[in-house]
C-alpha cells in the first residue's frame, strides 16, 4: 500500500534458491486520508526503505500442473520515520493553573478543548516470517507468486512529542512539550501478497 519493491531469487539447486529483495517506503496520502479515522492510521504517513531475505525450498503441486508450491524462511528490516506533523487526537485535554500556554489563558477555573500534537516518530522494524505460496507460470519467462503466512516482528520506537495546541471555543493555546518516548516491543504478524516476476 506504500511500498515499492524489487527482488532478485537466485536458484542454488532445482529446489532451492536465495531471495533478496527491497524497496522505498513512501507517505501515501491517498490511504492517508481513507484511513484518518483508524487508530493506525500514522502507518501511512510513514517514509523510509526496507531489505528482505528468504530461504526458499520448492515442490511441484502435481504432475499435471507447472504450478510451483513452496515454503520459506524470511527476515526482514524496515527504516520508518515521519517528520513533525500535527494530529488531531480526538481528544479533549483541561488547561489549568499549572499548564503555561502562549498565550496564557486567564484562569478562571479549567478549560477543556480539543487537543493536537506536533509530533515526530522514528521507528526500526526487524521481523522473521515464515511462508507458504505458489508460483503460477502464464508464459515462458513471465510468473506470478502467491503467499501468505506469520510472523514475529521487534519494534523499536522513538516518539517526540514536540508541541500541543488546544482549542478552547475557537481560540488556540500554544504549548511547549519536548516529551520523548523509547520503546520496544513484540508484535505478531500476518503476511499475504502477489508478486510479478520474470524469469530467463
Amino acid at each position: 500500500m506504500n511500498e515499492i519493491n524489487l527482488g532478485y531469487e537466485y536458484f542454488i539447486s532445482e529446489k532451492k534458491s536465495i531471495e533478496v529483495n527491497g524497496g522505498l517506503i513512501y507517505k501515501n496520502e491517498f490511504w492517508l486520508n481513507l484511513a484518518s479515522d483508524w487508530t493506525n492510521s500514522h502507518y501511512f504517513r510513514e517514509q523510509g526503505f526496507a531489505v528482505r531475505a528468504y530461504y526458499k525450498t520448492y515442490k511441484k503441486t502435481s504432475e499435471k500442473s507447472n504450478n510451483k508450491s513452496f515454503y520459506s524462511l524470511g527476515l526482514n528490516y524496515q527504516y520508518l520515520y515521519f517528520d513533525e506533523d500535527w494530529f488531531e487526537t480526538d481528544k479533549l485535554y483541561t488547561l489549568d493553573s499549572t499548564v503555561k500556554t502562549d498565550p496564557q489563558h486567564p484562569f478562571n477555573g479549567p478549560k477543556v478543548g480539543d487537543e493536537q500534537i506536533l509530533m515526530r516518530r522514528l521507528r526500526h522494524r526487524l521481523g522473521v516470517q515464515l511462508l507458504l505460496g505458489n508460483v503460477i507460470p502464464m508464459s515462458n519467462h513471465f510468473f506470478v507468486e502467491i503467499y501468505y503466512g506469520l510472523g514475529l516482528r521487534g519494534i523499536f520506537s522513538r516518539r517526540t512529542d514536540v508541541a500541543r495546541i488546544t482549542t478552547v471555543n475557537g481560540e488556540e493555546y500554544y504549548q511547549d512539550l519536548n516529551y520523548v518516548d523509547n520503546d520496544f516491543y513484540l508484535r505478531p504478524t500476518i503476511h499475504a501478497g502477489v508478486k510479478l516476476k520474470l524469469g530467463w
